[in-house]
């Protein structure tokens, strides 16, 4: 699903900007890019409660962050942090 609304926004840009459809693209990859970089992802105690369990489970910190969709390191850092309180 989400292909084809990226498909259609690149197909948009690309007709707007009067640009190839390769141009199109990286515009629309650079935009998504920096919307990501300003999100901060809402931590609630049902996630750091998951992240103990996974850790018990025996799951890496990389796994964790891949389920969660940020960096290991963010992930080890949260888990720190939230056990310190």
């Amino acid at each position: 699903m989400f292909v084809v609304f990226e498909n259609l926004m690149a197909l948009y840009i690309a007709i707007e900007e009067e640009c190839p459809p390769e141009i199109a693209f990286k515009r629309l990859d650079r935009f998504c890019g920096q919307i990501v970089k300003n999100l901060r992802f809402p931590w609630t105690d049902k996630d750091l409660h998951d992240i103990e369990i996974y850790r018990s489970e025996g799951i890496t910190w990389k796994e964790i962050g891949n389920y969660f969709g940020v960096a290991e390191s963010t992930i080890h850092l949260v888990y720190n942090n939230y056990k310190n309180c």
